[in-house]
């Protein structure tokens, strides 16, 4: 993509963030009128005037007022199914983490990760879906390790760091069991092996001076690690 292409990519961007707020702003005036005792259009309305104000290439008050909307749909007012919204939400993650790094916005990575992580969890976790579960987990984790290697993007990294602890801890609280040992081990070795070459990364590759942040990291990991190794076996 050249940059003339990219040019034109972030004027469509920008005009889709513009119709997205007077589409939602619309959507949420209707829905007022008809249920005025549940509506949310004043909280609504108030939040998205200074977003709307406060618009600019940048695609950060997009991909919020994308999520929002998404969400919105699905479970306010029951537009479209679970499975669609989870598959927009992932799609708009995706796009976002593309941006952040061409924009070099350390916000929009920032926030892609943190609701790419929370993603699952609005939708409800299922035991029969744990496989689509790690490989997802994998996925965002893989865009972390990327983000190491190309950016001094720590905070993207402990977002990481924390939303993948939180996701295996998660299984294994809800839904481990003696015969998923073997599965448990593998995915337990590969988050944590991520996470160790991110250090190595920037310490050995990129050649930054690490800082104390890096090493409670390397520490978190390698007891997180550990601590998961003690109780699984």
């Amino acid at each position: 993509m050249g940059p003339e292409d990219f040019k034109r990519l972030e004027e469509r961007v920008s005009k889709l963030e513009t119709f997205i707020v007077k589409l939602g702003q619309k959507v949420l005036d209707l829905q007022g009128s008809q249920r005025p005792e549940v509506s949310p259009v004043a909280p609504a309305t108030a939040m998205l005037t200074p977003i709307e104000n406060r618009m600019r290439p940048s695609s950060l008050w997009g991909l919020i007022l994308l999520y929002f909307f998404i969400y919105l749909a699905y479970g306010y007012f029951g537009l479209i199914s679970a499975g669609t919204s989870f598959l927009l939400m992932a799609g708009t993650t995706t796009f976002g983490a593309f941006f952040s790094l061409k924009r070099d916005s350390l916000n929009s990575a920032v926030l892609v990760s943190v609701v790419g992580f929370l993603t699952p969890y609005f939708f409800g976790l299922r035991a029969t879906s744990e496989f689509g579960y790690f490989v997802y987990t994998l996925i965002l984790n893989t865009w972390v390790l990327y983000a190491s290697f190309l950016k001094d993007w720590r905070p993207v990294i402990t977002v990481g760091l924390v939303g993948t602890i939180s996701h295996f801890s998660s299984w294994h609280f809800l839904f481990y069991a003696s015969s998923k040992l073997n599965i448990a081990l593998y995915v337990l070795t590969i988050f944590y092996l991520i996470y160790l070459v991110a250090y190595l990364a920037n310490r050995f590759v990129v050649h930054k001076k690490n800082n104390r942040g890096d090493l409670l990291l390397l520490i978190l990991s390698s007891t997180w690690f550990i601590a998961e190794l003690y109780y699984l076996l």
